[in-house]
C-alpha cells in the first residue's frame, strides 16, 4: 500500500513512528475516514469543515497550505498511487509533532492517509439485520470533546470487544444520564411513535458525516426528524433502529426488540443519487 505521509507518497512499510510519538503516547490528534465513489470522496467538505473544527478544539496546527484544495489534490493523488478507481476510503490520522509530556512543546502537527478498496462501489442495504446489544460498562462523556473522532477511543474499543464476547454485531452507548449516545462506530436513528428521533450532539454523540447529510437529505424530501434525547427505555420499544456512519451508509439493526429494514433501503438509495451513483 501506498501512503501519503505529510504529502510525499510512500510505501506504508517506510512510515515509521518513534516511542516519543504524542498519538502513542497521549492520544493526542484526530482522525477522518473519508469514503471513496468511483474514485472521489463525495462529502470531503463536510470532513474537511470538521477536520479544521476538531484541529481548533484540540489546537493542533496545520501547514497553512493545507485548505481545501490541497485535502482533495492529495487524496486524488493517493488514489491513483493506489489505483482504487472504484468503492474505498482513505483514513487520515493528525498527531501532534513529538516533543513535552501533557504540555507539548508546539502545537504543529504532521498527517499520514491511508487508502482502502470497499467490496462496492455505492451505498448498499444490508441483507441481513444487524443484532444489537447495550453497553453499560462505560458510559460516554458529554462535552464538546464527545463530537469529534479523536485518537482516544478507548469507549469504542471495549464496546467492540463487549460485542465479540457476547456475539453481537454492534452495541450502543449510554452517556452519564443513561441516554443513548450511538454505536460503536455510528451514529444512530430511531422510529419511536412514527416519529424519526436522533440523539443531538449535546448527549455526546459524534457529529457524523452521514448524520449530518442524512439531516439534510430528510429535510430536502419533507421528512420530519428530531433531534432528542432518548432513553433505554424507548430504544427498547423503537420500531426501526438505523446505524449509519460515511463508510458504510445506513444499516438496519434487528434492534433492542423487533428490527425493520424498510427506511434504510430508502435512505440507501437517497445517498446513491446524492453522490450520482444508479443502482440496479
Amino acid at each position: 500500500m501506498i501512503v501519503s505521509e505529510n504529502g510525499v507518497l510512500c510505501p506504508a512499510t517506510s512510515v515509521r513512528f518513534g516511542i516519543t510519538n504524542r498519538s502513542f503516547r497521549y492520544g493526542d490528534g484526530c482522525f477522518e475516514s473519508i469514503r471513496l465513489v468511483n474514485g472521489k470522496a463525495p462529502f470531503l467538505k463536510y470532513h474537511f469543515n470538521r477536520l479544521s473544527e476538531t484541529t481548533d478544539v484540540l489546537k493542533l496546527e496545520l501547514p497553512a497550505s493545507f485548505t481545501h484544495d490541497y485535502f482533495e489534490k492529495q487524496i486524488q493523488a493517493l488514489v491513483e498511487a493506489n489505483s482504487l478507481m472504484e468503492g474505498g476510503y482513505i483514513r487520515l490520522t493528525v498527531f501532534r509533532h513529538d516533543g513535552g509530556f501533557y504540555l507539548p512543546g508546539a502545537n504543529n502537527a504532521s498527517f499520514v492517509m491511508e487508502a482502502y478498496s470497499l467490496d462496492h462501489n455505492h451505498f448498499q442495504c444490508n441483507t441481513n439485520g444487524l443484532t444489537l446489544g447495550l453497553f453499560h460498562e462505560i458510559p460516554k462523556p458529554k462535552g464538546l470533546l464527545a463530537n469529534f473522532k479523536t485518537n482516544n477511543s478507548l469507549v469504542y474499543v471495549l464496546a467492540s470487544i463487549y460485542c465479540k464476547e457476547h456475539g453481537l454485531d454492534d452495541c450502543l452507548l449510554v452517556n452519564e444520564d443513561g441516554n443513548i449516545v450511538e454505536s460503536t462506530n455510528s451514529n444512530v436513528f430511531m422510529l419511536l411513535d412514527g416519529e424519526i428521533i436522533t440523539p443531538p450532539l449535546s448527549e455526546g454523540c459524534l457529529g457524523g458525516v452521514a448524520r449530518k447529510v442524512l439531516l439534510e437529505l430528510l429535510q430536502e424530501k419533507g421528512e420530519d426528524v428530531f433531534e432528542r434525547a432518548i432513553s433505554v427505555e424507548q430504544a427498547m420499544k423503537a420500531e426501526e433502529i438505523i446505524v449509519t456512519n460515511a463508510v458504510r451508509g445506513p444499516r438496519w439493526t434487528q434492534g433492542l426488540g423487533q428490527g425493520q429494514m424498510n427506511r434504510t433501503q430508502q435512505w440507501n438509495r437517497w445517498l446513491n443519487e446524492r453522490v450520482g451513483v444508479k443502482v440496479g
